[in-house]
Formats: C-alpha cells, sequence, structure tokens
C-alpha cells in the first residue's frame, strides 16, 4: 500500500473532493454554495455542476493504480483551488475568504511531494496556480464597482 500517512491524507482530499463535487453538481438545485460563495453574476451557471463533475473524477482517480492518473487528480484539485482563490480575490470578498482554498492547495502539494519529491511538487504547484488564475480571469466576472469605491476614487 506504500506510505500510511500519505494513503490518509489522499482520503482526506478525496472526501473533500466529494463533498464540493456533491455541492456544486447540485447548487442549480438548492443554490446553497453559490450562496454562501456569494457567486451572483460572477460565474456562468453551468459552472460549478460542471466544476463537480471533474471533482467527483479527481476523487475516484487519486486512488488508481496508475500513479499518473493519481498524480493528475493531485494537479486538477491544485488547478481548481487556486481557481477558487482567485474567485475570493477577483470578487473582493473577505480576506480571509481564501484561507481555506490555499489550505487545500498546501494538502495537495504536501501529497505530491510524498509521491514524488519537493521540487516536483513546488514547480506542479506554481503551475497549477498558474492555469487557476488563467481560468479566473477567463470566468470569473469581479462585480461592477459600489459607490464607496466610487467614492474612495474621487476623494
Amino acid at each position: 500500500m506504500g506510505d500510511p500517512l500519505e494513503w490518509a491524507l489522499r482520503v482526506v482530499l478525496a472526501m473533500a473532493l466529494g463533498i464540493h463535487s456533491i455541492l456544486d453538481v447540485t447548487d442549480p438545485c438548492h443554490g446553497v454554495k453559490s450562496e454562501l460563495l456569494q457567486v451572483g453574476e460572477s460565474l456562468p451557471g453551468w459552472f460549478l455542476p460542471a466544476i463537480g463533475l471533474l471533482r467527483a473524477a479527481a476523487a475516484l482517480e487519486l486512488f488508481s493504480d496508475n500513479p499518473n492518473a493519481v498524480l493528475g487528480a493531485l494537479a486538477y484539485a491544485s488547478a481548481s483551488w487556486c481557481g477558487a482563490i482567485c474567485f475570493h480575490v477577483r470578487c473582493k470578498h473577505h480576506p480571509a475568504a481564501p484561507v481555506p482554498a490555499g489550505l487545500f492547495v498546501l494538502l495537495v502539494a504536501i501529497l505530491t511531494a510524498m509521491r514524488v519529491n519537493l521540487w516536483f511538487a513546488l514547480a506542479g504547484t506554481a503551475a497549477c496556480a498558474a492555469l487557476g488564475v488563467l481560468l479566473g480571469f477567463v470566468f470569473v466576472t469581479p462585480p461592477p464597482p459600489s459607490p464607496r469605491d466610487a467614492a474612495l476614487l474621487d476623494g
């Protein structure tokens, strides 16, 4: 089975991916995640269900016998949570809002380092962060400036 700690951390990550997947895929039915994240018009309506399906696939691939499939699932998890950080920053949410996503990125980096090595994990995390931020700029529409923001800029 390999390293028991690495296995346990993969279970934790798979559980997180699975829970987020269920919330994302079912969001059009209940709107709970959209409301909690204050999505509004900042993301296309199809985005959360699509992300949810990919998260479910990644959760299952974390336990594949193919080590490349596991690395692919880790890369997806890292990129998607880096994109979540970008979402919170672009939507001007509270500064603490991106922290949970950042902790998942850290978990993925630790798992990658345990599976390959530290340098690969750092380079992979940087590449996934760049991809997540790029996709964040493509898909996330920032909110319009509030009157308070305009007053700060004028004054």
